[in-house]
């Protein structure tokens, strides 16, 4: 009888095998080499995309810049004046 919690299983909402995942994390880590300003998921994200679609359908993404438009969600940012210490320690 198991007592405690589970081990955490990593997600793999595209089905990768084994092998497939090794791949996936060598290529990342080489992604993270070549780019260290780039976050993890930023890399992972750009490494399942390439992986699941068509050359045409990267290439148009290129050629039209569609990654490289302003994001409609702009990013807020300040000073916050009021902040209330619930625990001084």
């Amino acid at each position: 009888m198991e007592v405690g919690l589970p081990r955490h299983e990593q997600n793999n909402p595209y089905k990768y095998s084994k092998t497939e995942l090794a791949v996936r994390k060598t290529a990342i880590k080489a992604l993270r080499k070549d780019y260290p300003d780039v976050p993890l998921l930023w890399a992972e994200l750009v490494y399942d995309t390439m992986n699941h679609l068509k050359d045409e359908e990267v290439q148009e993404i290129i050629d039209k810049g569609l990654w490289e438009k302003e994001s409609k969600y702009k990013a807020i940012g300040g000073v916050s004046n009021n902040v209330e210490v619930l625990d001084p320690q």
